[in-house]
This record gives C-alpha cells, structure tokens and sequence, in this order.
C-alpha cells in the first residue's frame, strides 16, 4: 500500500500555446511595414508641388541621398520577388515539400525587411568612429537587460538578434518614413499665407511620425522573434527583455546620427525622450517585476513534482539553489574562480536545462539534464541532443 507522502505531485496546468499560425503572423508584420512604404510612396507622388521662392524652402527639395534610393530599388525589388516566392511556395506546400516550403517563407521575408538595414548602414558606416564608441555602451546595456532574467533566460544569441534588428531594421524603417515624410508633408501643410503656424505643425507632426515609426520598427522585430523562436519564450519577461534589447539596437543607430548634429540636439533629444518615455520606461520595471514573480511561482510549484519523480535531474538541494538567483550568481562566480570560462559554461547550460525542466516537463529535457550531469539516459532510444542554445 502506497503512504501519502510517497504520491507524486500532480503537474501544474500549462495554457495552450497561442500562436497556431507563426508565418502567417510573421508575412502579416512584414505586409504590414511595406504597406506603411506603400502609403508613403503614394502621398509623396500626389503630394502639391513646392514653387515657394523663399530661400528656405529649398530644404523641401532637396534630392534624394544615394542610400535611400537603393532602399526604394531593393524593395520594389523585393515585393517581385516575393510575389514569385509566393508562387513556388504555394506549388511547394501542396505537394508537401517541406524544406522548399520552409526556404521560401524565409525568403519572403527577407526580401521583405532587409532593405530596410540600408539607411541604417549608411548612417554606421559615415561615422565608423562615434559607431565604435556608441557600440561599447551598448554592449553594457544589453548585458545589463540580459541578466535581468534571474530564472530562465533567453539564447544570449536571440537577445543579440533582436539588438541587431533594432540597430539595422528597425532604425533603417524609421529612417526611411520619416525622411518620406519630410519630402511629401510640405507639400500638404505649407500654408504660404501664414508660414509660421503651418511650420509650427509641420515639425510637431515630423517628430510624432518619427516617433511612431520608430515604435512600429522595434515592436516588429520583437513580434517575429517571438514568432519564429516561441519555444524560448517563457511569459512577460522574455518579451520585455526582447523589446529592451530592440530599443538598444535603435538607440544606437539614432546617437549616431544625432552626434554629428548641434549641441541642442545632443541636449534637447535625451531631454525629450526622458519626459516622453519616462513613464514607460516605469511601467516596463513594473512589468518585469511581475513577470519575475510569476516565473518563480511555476518554477516553485513544478519543484515537488519534479524532486518527487525520482528522475535524479533537479535534487531537492538543487532546486533551492535553482530559485536563488543570488546563490545562483555566487556559485558561478566560484566556478569560474576555480574551473575557468568552460567550467562556468557548463554550470550555466546545467542550471539552465534544470530549470526549463522544471517550467516545460517534457521526458527528453530530464534525459538532457542527467546527460549534463554525467549520468545515463533515461529513454530508451533518446533522440533529441542537448540544447546548445542555452545561453550564458
């Protein structure tokens, strides 16, 4: 007869996943942006012409930089192409090819997104210098985001992609829109009568559209993210330190372009930033906070199933430390001391497979963790190997 004490726990209820279609989701966002193109290419083609004979209007047509007519060539480029992508995919997925199917969505949207990353490029490469400097603060913020993640924590190379987004994409997308607007609005607002109010309006709206496209570029990035790399993703906290790492990325494109102006703008930018995104900034922390929470209470709650399983993956003692972030950091630091950079990798993939574990109870990640600790599988047949992409 079984005594109480040796029933196993009941594991806790896990909701579904809610992302049944990722590509379509993915091709949406991805419509979404050239559509946004789209629109601005057609205002600026009916936009009233400028014949002001004022000195100062001639800021209002100026010709186009070279960088932002390759972006306009690559993606009228790019939309043929996906249109003849789209066909061999759907040819593709009927006769159940599955590597073309996978090789073709791939390539939709990269044709799709990528020529955004050209005026982002131009803007790095025009003061390699000041990108340098810019880039080593950078690297520390995105550090500092990284390990905010005291339990589970994204592939450091996921967290790397979504700065690289926000750096090139997302920034070359608020670049271009924004620029599109300087060249089509004036045509629309300029009031010859009454210049000065008219300018008045025209700036205001310039920086609330710069604003929101840079929004639009950067919540882009970590939507398709999510999307494409979902199994990583455990709750708030990976979304917000996605999003974090995005804005980073932008951020670091925009000091650039912003060095190379006037005081007042190295002064008055930050300045306008902190008031206009203070307050999100406050409510993000809140957030972050409340995910930390909630993942250390699936962790805390999955811990007596697992130590009860008899699996020899998470013991009882390694389950306290698993949920000390704390002794966790000191542990590591011990490790490193002692056994050096591979030492320390090893204890962090460890720690990691253990407490993935403990949040998705699959039968294969018990066979990774004994595999880490040296001891033999569980499974019979194991197939699945151990996730190189746990990050450091």
């Amino acid at each position: 007869m079984t005594s109480p004490d040796s029933v196993v726990p009941s594991p806790p209820h896990r909701p579904p996943d809610p992302f049944r279609r990722p590509w379509h989701i993915a091709l949406g966002i991805a419509l979404v942006l050239s559509a946004a193109f789209a629109t601005a290419q057609v205002l600026y083609w009916a936009a009233p012409e400028i014949t002001s004979p004022l000195p100062w209007m001639r800021i209002y047509l100026l010709p186009q930089p070279p960088a932002l007519r390759l972006t306009r060539v690559l993606l009228y480029s790019g939309w043929g192409v996906a249109l003849v992508l789209a066909a061999v995919l759907y040819g593709a997925t009927r006769a159940g090819r599955v590597r073309v199917v996978r090789v073709c969505r791939a390539a939709i949207l990269t044709v799709l997104l990528l020529p955004y990353a050209v005026m982002a490029l131009d803007t790095l490469a025009g003061a390699p210098l000041t990108a340098l400097l810019c880039l080593a603060t950078s690297a520390v913020a995105l550090l500092a985001v990284h390990r905010v993640q005291l339990y589970l924590r994204l592939p450091a190379r996921l967290t790397l992609l979504a700065f690289a987004w926000g750096a090139l994409v997302g920034s070359g997308f608020a670049i271009v829109m924004s620029m599109w607007f300087g060249w089509y609005a004036g045509g629309y607002l300029l009031d010859f009568e009454r210049p000065r109010g008219s300018i008045r309006t025209l700036l205001a709206l310039f920086a609330l559209n710069a604003d929101f496209f840079s929004e639009v570029g950067k919540a882009a990035g970590v939507a398709l993210v999510l999307l494409v790399f979902r199994r990583y993703v455990d709750g708030v906290v990976s979304g917000l330190v996605l999003g974090a790492a995005s804005g980073i990325g932008l951020n670091l494109t925009e000091t650039v372009r912003y060095m190379a102006e006037t005081l007042g703008v190295l002064v008055g930018v930050p300045l306008v930033t902190l008031i206009a995104a203070g307050p999100f900034v406050v409510l993000c922390l809140l957030l972050l906070r409340r995910g930390l929470r909630d993942q250390a209470a699936v962790l805390r709650a999955a811990l007596p199933v697992e130590t009860a399983s008899g699996t020899g993956a998470v013991t009882p003692a390694e389950g306290g430390l698993l949920l000390s972030p704390g002794r966790r950091l000191l542990l590591e630091l011990a490790v490193w001391r002692r056994d050096g950079t591979a030492g320390l990798r090893h204890l962090i993939r460890l720690q990691q497979a253990q407490l993935r574990l403990l949040h998705d109870p699959l039968p294969h990640r018990s066979d990774e963790v004994r595999q880490l600790k040296g001891l033999p599988p569980l499974s019979p047949n194991p197939t699945l190997p151990i996730d190189q992409g746990v990050s450091s």
